[in-house]
């Protein structure tokens, strides 16, 4: 489906028993699609404009240091690069 997944806004720890609510964008309602959500698959609402292309690549780290946010949205980053939650925080990263 045209239009991106929104920045991941789970901040919150990974919670590996969460199963996968989707695989595809064919299995999520109209105006919806299948994006990571922390470390699941979740049907949320598609945006577009700003938000690039692409998933964010999935971290299964976990973060030894004080959590940073280093962008907030995928504007924030140059390029093609997305902002993504990672371990320790969001970063512009290369989507997959």
């Amino acid at each position: 489906k045209p239009g991106g997944c929104p920045p991941d806004e789970d901040d919150g720890p990974c919670l590996p028993s969460v199963p996968d609510q989707c695989l595809h964008d064919s299995q999520c309602p109209s105006g919806m699609k299948c994006c990571r959500r922390a470390c699941f698959l979740q049907c949320v609402r598609k945006v577009s404009g700003k938000v690039k292309m692409g998933r964010c690549p999935e971290d299964r780290l976990r973060c030894l240091s004080r959590v940073q946010h280093l962008c907030s949205k995928d504007s924030d980053c140059q390029g093609r690069k997305r902002c993504c939650l990672g371990a320790c925080g969001r970063d512009c990263r290369n989507p997959v």
